[in-house]
C-alpha cells in the first residue's frame, strides 16, 4: 500500500471536495480500519482464511476546505503517520486533541499549520459524532450543522443553542435540518473558520450532554 500516494490523494481535505478514491465515500477512520483489516489478512498468509468482516457503520460527512494531512516532512515514517491518524479517531474527550497537539510538539517539533490543522479537523469530527450530527460544513462564513430527519434535536436544545452563541443562526429544513451559524466575518483565514466552528460544536455538545 502506498501510504504517501494514500496521503496525497485521499487524506488530503479528508472529507472535502478536492479528494478522490475510496475515502471520498466512506471517510478516513473507516478507510483506515478496513485498510489495516485488509493488512492483517495479507499478513496471515494462510489458504483459505477467512477475510475479517466489518461491521456496517454510519457514514458521517465532515466537509472543509482545507488540506487535512501530516506532512511527510514533518513525520516522515508512513506507517507512523496512519497509526497516529487512528490515534485521534478513537479519542473519546475533547481534552485528548490539545495533549495530542503537545505530545505532537515533544516528539516531532513545533507543529506546522498542516498538522495543526488535522488534529483540529478531528476534533470537530468528534465533536459531531459525539453530538448527533449526520454532517458538517465550514464554509469561508458558515458553519453548517446536518440533522437526519430521524434524529432532529429538541427544540429546548435548539433554543439554549441560539441564546447561546453571539453570531446569527438560520435553519434550513429542506432535507432534515441544517442550522446554518453565521462565522465573524472579521476572521479572515481558514484557520480562524475551523477553530470558531469548533467553539461553536463545543458549545452545542454541551447544551446536547446536559438535557
Amino acid at each position: 500500500v502506498a501510504m504517501r500516494d494514500l496521503e496525497i490523494r485521499g487524506a488530503g481535505n479528508l472529507l472535502g471536495t478536492k479528494q478522490s478514491g475510496l475515502i471520498n465515500t466512506v471517510g478516513i477512520n473507516y478507510y483506515n480500519r478496513l485498510l489495516q483489516q485488509a493488512i492483517e489478512y495479507l499478513e496471515m498468509n494462510k489458504e483459505g482464511a477467512p477475510a475479517p468482516v466489518e461491521e456496517e457503520v454510519p457514514l458521517k460527512k465532515i466537509n472543509v476546505k482545507q488540506d487535512v494531512y501530516f506532512p511527510s516532512s514533518y513525520i516522515n515514517d508512513d506507517t507512523l503517520r496512519i497509526q497516529l491518524y487512528k490515534r485521534m479517531g478513537e479519542f473519546k474527550e475533547t481534552t485528548e486533541f490539545d495533549d495530542f497537539k503537545q505530545e505532537l510538539e515533544d516528539r516531532f517539533g513545533h507543529l506546522p499549520k498542516e498538522a495543526e490543522r488535522t488534529v483540529d479537523f478531528y476534533k470537530l469530527k468528534f465533536l459531531a459524532d459525539s453530538s448527533g450530527l449526520s454532517g458538517v460544513r465550514v464554509r469561508e462564513n458558515a458553519l453548517v450543522m446536518e440533522f437526519d430527519e430521524n434524529k432532529l434535536p429538541a427544540k429546548a436544545v435548539l433554543g439554549q443553542f441560539i441564546t447561546t452563541v453571539t453570531s446569527q443562526v438560520r435553519f434550513d429544513t429542506t432535507k432534515g435540518l441544517k442550522i446554518i451559524v453565521d462565522i465573524n466575518k472579521k476572521l479572515l483565514t481558514e484557520k480562524d473558520n475551523l477553530l470558531q466552528s469548533i467553539e461553536f460544536l463545543e458549545a452545542y455538545r454541551e447544551i446536547v450532554r446536559k438535557k
